[in-house]
């Protein structure tokens, strides 16, 4: 008797082990919380979006960062617009926004959360050094809780600048639908860790833009699908696809993952298996060179991304060197990976 109750308890706990999370607002971020996540290349990894499902195992460790980020949740007593959003949870989303000759700086989202939901109230933004505000008219409800596997929930927001106050002519307003479903549960793996309970959400976004000059209207449609992972140890996604989606076609635009802070520059390394290569000038200009003279065997490609983690430039390598064209790229910091057939590198380039 003993020896079956012991076999049906852990059974049980083996059950629960394994079993899906609920999210709730004690997963989602706090004032003063501060959360480090890395952009990855776009074409670090193979991503199914039908790869899902009850129990799933999904593996994203080969994921490539490019690049850092930090987000920093705040009390709205700490950004420059308090007075608009009293209570608020506010992060810093952008520098800066040009709207035509308007120059929107310092610009903040600010969100709740409640046991029902976490949504984003407003934007405040400063103009001329004048702190300023906007709030949604219709709230976007980015998450509703609880959340569980199966869930299924759609919200519509909107948003308008009122910027009649300093131009007359010009008026910014977006629009939009959000679905979330609940598509998935199980274990994921990224560079950062292997999280044993995370939930899957899929989340369309359709979103109208509206830019009104001198009363004639410029209407522009966007439709996002992000894939995120959620977890009860992280408040924000453990990882975040965003791309567009065309029947089972789709492009992923970018790749956000948690992580923890380690120095990009840090990852450059010219050893290669077979040899070592080097790259000059960097930084660059106009071209660089890449020099394989001492790479044994063929099939090396050479890969430029961005910050974002966007692939800008790919080609095939020639012994004993290639040039590369990066005229037409901007000023930054590039990431430029080189690969054979079971070797890869990642180095630093500069684009002055």
């Amino acid at each position: 008797m003993k020896k079956l109750l012991f076999t049906l308890i852990l059974s049980g706990s083996m059950l629960f082990s394994n079993a899906q999370i609920t999210i709730t607002q004690n997963d989602m971020p706090s004032a003063n919380d501060t959360i480090r996540y890395s952009n990855a290349a776009t074409n670090s990894v193979t991503f199914v979006p039908s790869n899902t499902g009850a129990n799933y195992n999904w593996n994203f460790s080969n994921l490539i960062p490019v690049s850092q980020g930090l987000y920093e949740y705040k009390n709205s007593i700490n950004t420059p617009y308090f007075f608009y959003f009293i209570g608020k949870i506010g992060l810093k989303t952008a520098d800066s926004l040009g709207v035509s000759t308007i120059q929107l700086t310092d610009i903040y989202s600010f969100y709740t959360k409640s046991s029902t939901v976490f949504k984003t109230e407003g934007l405040g933004y400063s103009y001329s050094n004048i702190p300023l505000s906007n709030n949604y008219l219709d709230e976007d409800e980015i998450y509703q809780f609880p959340l569980q596997f199966g869930d299924h929930d759609s919200s519509t927001y909107y948003f308008d600048y009122d910027l009649s106050a300093y131009t007359t002519y010009i008026d910014y307003a977006q629009n939009g639908s959000r679905v979330n479903t609940v598509d998935g549960w199980g274990i994921i793996t990224t560079p950062y860790t292997t999280y044993n309970n995370v939930l899957r959400v899929k989340t369309q976004i359709y979103a109208h833009d509206t830019i009104t000059v001198l009363g004639f209207p410029i209407v522009t449609n966007r439709t996002t699908v992000e894939y995120k992972w959620l977890s009860n140890t992280e408040k924000i996604p453990v990882l975040e696809i965003s791309g567009t989606e065309n029947g089972t076609n789709y492009t992923i635009t970018s790749i956000k993952y948690r992580d923890y802070y380690f120095n990009i520059t840090g990852i450059e390394n010219n050893l290669y298996k077979s040899g070592t290569f080097s790259i000059y000038p960097n930084p660059a200009t106009d071209k660089i060179t890449v020099d394989i003279s001492s790479i044994q065997g063929n099939n090396n490609i050479v890969s430029i991304y961005n910050a974002m983690g966007q692939l800008i430039i790919q080609q095939p390598l020639q012994q004993p060197k290639s040039e590369i064209d990066i005229s037409k790229s901007e000023k930054g910091v590039y990431l430029l990976k080189l690969s054979s057939n079971d070797n890869t590198v990642v180095t630093r380039i500069v684009k002055e």
